[in-house]
């Protein structure tokens, strides 16, 4: 008596599934189309027969709907795929110094605070300051003149009277002096990436810098 009621269960566990599946079943194939069509070719009034523009046109549609399909599959696939090459990228980026667009940056304990200055052109005297938290400028640095491109910096930490001053945050603004007056130029910070966010759904991992703060893969400049 178990046995057959175990074997009737099975039996319409197996039917409820097959009919689900019927059920689930909403996308047209190319071997549903290609029935429907030689359906209606066999059932066409032969007064009124289906135009060949007009068969053309179906034909092309549904070639047009399954080559969108099998794109977006391949994309998925792909987009999937750099996902997965970003992450181990950032991954592999854990205890290494990069450089990001930033213009505050961290003083360790006993290290220095490094980073770049991006010129749009050649410029005839170009200065690198240090600001505190209390926007007090505490250090500067004369790298006069430059070419267009990156200019590295370099700051040990010591104010102008040779003092090491405390590690902490602080500002870098670079300027550049003309007979225009004064000009601000952009600011990359070099600093330790302490942990990596992956991030899913096509989304960039976020890296924790030392001194900067969380950024996008993406803003990554320079790794050293």
């Amino acid at each position: 008596m178990t046995t057959v009621t175990g074997t009737s269960s099975a039996s319409q566990q197996a039917a409820m599934s097959s009919s689900q599946a019927e059920n689930d079943r909403t996308e047209l194939g190319q071997q549903d189309f290609l029935k429907l069509m030689t359906t209606q070719l066999q059932n066409q009034d032969p007064m009124n027969p289906m135009e060949n523009a007009e068969f053309m046109s179906q034909m092309a549609q549904f070639t047009s709907a399954s080559g969108i399909q099998s794109l977006q599959s391949s994309f998925s696939d792909f987009q999937s795929s750099m996902t997965a090459s970003q992450s181990l990228q950032a991954a592999g980026l854990v205890g290494r110094k990069v450089t990001a667009e930033s213009d505050t940056g961290h003083l360790p304990q006993d290290g220095e605070l490094s980073g770049t200055v991006e010129l749009d052109a050649g410029v005839g005297n170009l200065t690198v300051s240090i600001v505190d938290g209390t926007g007090t400028r505490v250090a500067e640095m004369a790298l006069g003149a430059q070419d267009a491109g990156s200019v590295d910096f370099s700051w040990d930490g010591e104010n102008a009277n040779g003092e090491r001053l405390p590690s902490g945050d602080y500002q870098v603004v670079a300027e550049t002096t003309t007979t225009d007056g004064v000009t601000t130029q952009p600011v990359r910070i070099a600093g330790e990436v302490t942990s990596v966010a992956l991030a899913g759904n096509g989304r960039t991992p976020t890296l924790t810098v030392d001194g900067v703060g969380d950024i996008s893969l993406s803003d990554v400049r320079k790794v050293q």
